[in-house]
Order: structure tokens, then C-alpha cells, then sequence
């Protein structure tokens, strides 16, 4: 048989509730920034890989030829370097664009050096081009103020291309007789 009590007393238990959600807010909150700064991460670093993709497509012309917006020939180091920063900048205008390095070289048996892609003396049809942007990842932090959460320093877009200069070729200008 089983016997109740009525006038058994519980314990109480006020403001428990409260000092359960006053010990895990910090934790939320720092999952939180964490997800945001991860997600931040992952943005910068398609930005920093298409803002190299982009210069790369420009050296591979290995064309002289003017371009109207920056007034310089197309696959001129200067022009691959303004398309960059131009991409950088219309990606996020909140990017700070001062740090950034914009290496392009020309790649031969594993040994680097330094090319200008507009001048038809420095390559060759079928040259590879190396195109790397380094990107201080401060530049793309949403608040200095805020403590790194992850530990990266720069970030670097690295793409390898080849040269798609036309060879030249010789026209014969007379008209075959049948």
C-alpha cells in the first residue's frame, strides 16, 4: 500500500533557470563568433582564389593590346594587378586593399621568375604562368576589435595557366589560280 505525503517539501529551485542560461551564454556566444568568422574565412578565401583566377585569365592572353578601363596593355603586370585590386574591391567594398601582393611569374623547370605577359620577347605559346595574390586576412576582418578566433595570417590564391599566345603564321596574299 502505498502512502503519500502531503506536505512534503520540495526544495527550491529559483532562479536555477537563470544561472544555467548565465553559465552557457558565453559559450553560445563564442559558437556564434566562431561560425561567423569561419564563414568570413571561407569568403575571403574565394575572393582571394578568383581575384588570382582572374589575373591568370589576363596573363594567358599574353595580349598587348590596350584595355579601355585601366589604359594599358591587357596582360601588362600593371593592368593584371589593377584587374585584381578591382576585383577585390567590387567583391567587398569593406576589403582594405593595402598588403596585398600580386606576384606573376613564369614557371620553368620548377624555377620562378619574374615576367611581364605582354611582351611577346618573355613568352612563348604554351608557357606557364603562375599567378599568386597574398591577402593579409585582416584586410578582410569584419572588426580589428574582435580577438582572432582563427589563426590564419594571409591568405594565398594560387593558379598555374599557360600562355595562349597566338604563333605567328604568314599569309600568302595571292590568289590561287585554278
Amino acid at each position: 500500500m502505498l502512502i503519500r505525503q502531503k506536505n512534503r517539501r520540495h526544495p527550491r529551485r529559483e532562479g536555477v533557470a537563470l544561472l544555467e542560461f548565465v553559465a552557457v551564454l558565453p559559450l553560445y556566444i563564442l559558437l556564434i563568433l566562431g561560425v561567423w568568422e569561419g564563414g568570413r574565412l571561407f569568403h575571403a578565401m574565394q575572393i582571394t582564389s578568383n581575384s588570382a583566377r582572374e589575373g591568370a585569365r589576363l596573363a594567358a592572353r599574353g595580349d598587348g593590346s590596350n584595355d579601355i578601363y585601366h589604359n594599358q596593355p591587357l596582360s601588362s603586370p600593371a593592368n593584371i594587378r589593377a584587374t585584381v585590386l578591382d576585383y577585390i574591391t567590387n567583391s567587398d567594398s569593406k576589403i582594405v586593399t593595402t598588403g596585398i601582393i600580386i606576384d606573376i611569374k613564369k614557371v620553368t623547370g620548377g624555377v620562378e621568375t619574374d615576367v611581364d605577359p605582354s611582351d611577346k620577347t618573355q613568352v612563348t605559346q604554351l608557357d606557364q604562368l603562375r599567378v599568386r595574390v597574398t591577402v593579409p586576412y585582416d584586410n578582410f576582418r569584419w572588426s580589428i576589435n574582435v580577438p582572432r578566433l582563427i589563426g590564419v595570417n594571409s591568405l594565398v590564391g594560387t593558379v598555374d595557366t599557360r600562355c595562349l599566345l597566338d604563333q605567328p603564321f604568314t599569309l600568302d596574299p595571292t590568289v590561287p589560280v585554278w
